[in-house]
């Protein structure tokens, strides 16, 4: 705070004497540094651009000669968002895949477990024929 209306002295009086509280923003900035995503999936898997991007898209105005990099911004966005969702999610069918090969190979590891425990315990596990006839 300043006591003369060119700003030029430092007032020993704070703002907090003054007002009895702190100042606003005093110990950060106005604005957040979250971000929110643009990519939005719908319950059927599809994938597309939020309401919230589009809305800022619609809010902006449009684009003129001058700032058309936000606007080609926006629809590379658009466009990898609907390269991705044409590609059929390779990236979940990678994870299936990786799935089911995590639970056949855990069933055979399984088996030879077992096998080799009665192995060991000394029980005969092969089929007798010819025992019920």
């Amino acid at each position: 705070m300043y006591s003369d209306e060119d700003c030029l002295y430092s007032s020993e009086v704070t703002f907090y004497e003054l007002a009895g509280m702190e100042l606003p923003y005093s110990s950060g900035g106005i604005a957040s540094s979250y971000c929110d995503s643009c990519v939005e999936q719908d319950d059927d898997g599809n994938v597309g651009t939020s309401e919230f991007c589009m809305g800022l898209k619609e809010a902006s105005g449009g684009c003129d000669e001058y700032d058309q990099s936000q606007c080609d911004l926006v629809e590379q966005l658009q466009s990898a968002i609907k390269a991705e969702s044409k590609s059929g999610g390779g990236m979940a069918i990678f994870l299936w895949i990786l799935f089911a090969l995590a639970l056949v190979g855990g069933g055979w590891w399984f088996f030879k477990v077992y096998k080799a425990k009665k192995a060991a315990s000394g029980v005969d596990t092969t089929p007798i024929s010819g025992a019920m006839s």
